[in-house]
Formats: C-alpha cells, sequence, structure tokens
C-alpha cells in the first residue's frame, strides 16, 4: 500500500504542470455502505473510494477534441477494522487517451467496455449481480459514434500480446444503441477468443417519473456448452420529488443443471439529499444460499457522495 500511495503521489506531482496547462476536471466517489446479511456480522465499509482526473489539452487541428482520463480504486477497509490502514493495493480502473471530431471518438487503453449496455442500473448494491459482461477492459482500441436520430454504434478491441494464444485480437465488442421517446434499447456482444462470448439485450421505456425495463444475457463458452449461462432480469423505478422507488428481479440458469441456478428479488428506495450527495436502503431476498452462485438475503444502507 505504501509503495502504491508514494508511486501515485509521484504520478501526481509529474503530472501538474500538465493539469495546469489542460481543461482539467477532479472528480470522485465516497460511499459507505452498512450491510446485515444472513449467516454474516453486521458489516460496516467504505465500500466506494474512487479518484479521477479527466480533461482535454490544445491541439493544432480544427475540429479535433484530444483527451484523457484517469481513475483510480482505493480499496478502503480491505485491512481488519481494528488496522490504522488499509494494506490493500490502488487499482487503476482506467487510463485512456481519445481523439473526437464530427466523425465520433477513438479511445485508446483502459476503457469502458462498449459492450457492458444492457445492466438495467435500477437497484443498488445487488444490481446487476449476475451480469455476465465486463465492465471495462486493458490493452484496448475504440470507437464510437455520436448519436444520430438516436442511434449509436461502438466497436472495441483488446490486443494483449501477453494472452496465452496466437491471435492478434484477444476479445471483440460490440453494441447497437437508440435512445429517444421515452425508449433506451441496446444489443451488444463480447467476443473473448478461445474461451467464452456474451450476447445481451436490453429494454427500458421511461414516461414521466416512472420506468420499466427488461434485459437478458446469455453466455457461451467455446470449451464446452455444459456451463453456458442464461440471465435475464425485469425491474422498474418510481420518482417521487426526492425519492426513488425501486424493484428488480434477477434470474440465472446455467446449463449444467439446477445446482448452481438462483434468484434474487431487490426492493428499496434512495432519497437525493442534494445534486450530489444520496442515501438509500435496499433489501434483496435470494432464492438459494448453496452452489457457486450462492447469495445471502441482505439489508444494506448506503451513503454516497460523488464530487
Amino acid at each position: 500500500m505504501k509503495k502504491s500511495l508514494i508511486a501515485l503521489t509521484i504520478a501526481g506531482a509529474m503530472a501538474a504542470p500538465m493539469l495546469v496547462q489542460a481543461d482539467t476536471t477532479l472528480y470522485g466517489q465516497a460511499q459507505f455502505r452498512l450491510t446485515e446479511a444472513d449467516n454474516t456480522d453486521l458489516n460496516a465499509e467504505m465500500s466506494t473510494t474512487r479518484l479521477g482526473v479527466k480533461g482535454t489539452v490544445d491541439n493544432d487541428i480544427d475540429g479535433l477534441t484530444t483527451g484523457f482520463q484517469i481513475e483510480w480504486d482505493f480499496a478502503a477497509d480491505a485491512a481488519s477494522g481494528t488496522a490504522a490502514n488499509s494494506s490493500a493495493d490502488v487499482a487503476v480502473r482506467k487510463s485512456l487517451v481519445f481523439l473526437k471530431g464530427d466523425w465520433g471518438q477513438t479511445t485508446f487503453g483502459r476503457q469502458n467496455n462498449p459492450a457492458e449496455v444492457q445492466d438495467l442500473g435500477f437497484a443498488g448494491k445487488h444490481g446487476g449481480t449476475y451480469s455476465l459482461t465486463e465492465d471495462r477492459f486493458g490493452n484496448g482500441i475504440s470507437y464510437a459514434t455520436l448519436p444520430r436520430n438516436g442511434f449509436e454504434f461502438a466497436i472495441g478491441a483488446v490486443m494483449d500480446a501477453g494472452d496465452v494464444g496466437e491471435d492478434d485480437l484477444d476479445a471483440l465488442a460490440l453494441a447497437f444503441t437508440y435512445t429517444g421517446n421515452g425508449i433506451e434499447a441496446a444489443l451488444a456482444q463480447y467476443d473473448v477468443d478461445d474461451a467464452y462470448d456474451v450476447t445481451g439485450v436490453k429494454l427500458v421505456y421511461s414516461m414521466d417519473n416512472f420506468s420499466v425495463g427488461a434485459n437478458y444475457q446469455e453466455k457461451d463458452f467455446d470449451a464446452s456448452s455444459a456451463n453456458d449461462v442464461e440471465v435475464y432480469t425485469i425491474g422498474g423505478t418510481y420518482g417521487l420529488d426526492k425519492t426513488t422507488l425501486f424493484v428488480e428481479y434477477q434470474d440465472i440458469d446455467e446449463a449444467n443443471g439446477d445446482a448452481n441456478d438462483n434468484s434474487v428479488a431487490i426492493i428499496g428506495a434512495s432519497y437525493a439529499l442534494g445534486a450530489k450527495a444520496s442515501v438509500s436502503v435496499e433489501y434483496a431476498d435470494f432464492d438459494s444460499d448453496t452452489g457457486s452462485r450462492a447469495g445471502n438475503d441482505a439489508l444494506t444502507f448506503e451513503y454516497n457522495i460523488n464530487f
């Protein structure tokens, strides 16, 4: 942990002159979570501690935007609660540069996975419990169009010379999305070479303060179909002034039998303390607490600040 913090401090000091010259935004997230779950003790933790910097820098080409983003995640409570410090390393969530113009945006580096567009994003801690696609990838290059009548297309590729195998392309992500007229729709695929592919669809409809949606994902393994997985999710939200009520139901089925199948029903509410702060409470009821997809019923309280 000390070495990671020293390296982060040095990197920050070296980057300071560049940030002064750039159009830069410092941002972050701090989230406290208190969880009472079956078969475990009460747990109080800083569940999310993140810090990032993003911005653009000047260039000499008209119509071209050149920018960057770097984001770190700190495991603030990875150590014993009685320890003075957490001993976990700092993780790099994003480290990227991009070019943007009328033609769209090309991004290089560790970035969001373009195929991760299926999650409904309705619930809190347990929302997307059974999501099958990685949120981000590294060693990547992606291209995304600008919105055209609500439609967008994105493609991303992972090229990691350190991966086992002879293929230059280690993973490919594709996503088609539409947003407009109260509809949010997505179709995406993430194909990891010689391993698996994930295909997913999502549809959300919103009207006034009400939203309802569903998604479906399937993960097919190259080696054997016996390990294939299917997940579907349905849910909804209703906003009332500063309060948002949400429900979500997720179900996962594995091709290798019922022993590892599971489902979870989630209900909760969040309250906006302001534009950047909120509190929420959520209850998750799992159908099974055994098998590889086991889950413990849990009541969770969260206090979140974005800056």
